[in-house]
């Protein structure tokens, strides 16, 4: 399978489930005010000291600019290349929602729920289901599996909903069966990290 290359994520792994969800960045602004906020700040402030102080400053301008490249190109390609899992609400307050995957790097089975913070606040719905993109971490690469992956809600990237739909009519209903599972195994209430499931049928390590 090929793709489109990337510039901030590894080349050499791709997703079984492409998202290819583009990304509004008034959107993605809304959810993460905070970091945005920051980066054109940092952008605004270094053009700043240049106008009032000295062309040498381009300098600063010119690393804000570098970094707001790469983060925004990050963020675009999370949602583009990333792998599209399903999720479900899990709680209103606090408002969560628990994710399945397979962390598998190709040979074995091994199912994880990540049980993240969820946007959708009190419009929220208990079993309510959600559309997700994640990337995969690995601390370890001598190991069988990631060992993280990070999903993140569609909703950070869009308000479509005919790419909220298309995303969530992507996932089978095997994958949903593997979450329900998979939320079965957890302990309430339940609490934000990565959980392994299916113990006695999976390949886990015992």
């Amino acid at each position: 399978m090929s793709r489109k290359k990337s510039f901030t994520l590894d080349n050499d792994s791709f997703a079984s489930n492409p998202g290819n969800v583009g990304v509004n960045v008034f959107v993605w602004a809304k959810h993460k005010p905070l970091i945005v906020g920051l980066l054109a700040f940092a952008v605004l402030f270094s053009l700043f000291r240049v106008y009032t102080y000295s062309r040498w400053c381009l300098l600063e301008t010119g690393a804000a600019l570098v970094a707001s490249t790469w983060y925004w190109t990050r963020v675009k390609e999370h949602f583009a290349f990333g792998c599209a899992n399903p999720g479900i609400v899990v709680s209103i307050h606090p408002p969560l929602v628990a994710v399945s995957t397979d962390v598998t790097k190709g040979v074995g089975y091994y199912p994880v729920i990540k049980i993240i913070p969820h946007s959708g606040g009190d419009d929220a719905r208990l079993g309510e289901r959600v559309g997700t993109v994640a990337l995969y971490g690995d601390a370890n690469e001598h190991h069988a599996y990631w060992s993280d992956f990070n999903p993140i809600s569609i909703e950070y990237a869009t308000s479509d909903a005919l790419v909220h739909k298309r995303v969530l009519d992507s996932y089978s209903d095997e994958d949903w069966a593997a979450l329900n599972r998979g939320v079965k195994d957890l302990r309430k209430p339940y609490r934000p990290g990565l959980y392994r499931v299916e113990r006695d049928s999976s390949d886990w390590p015992s």
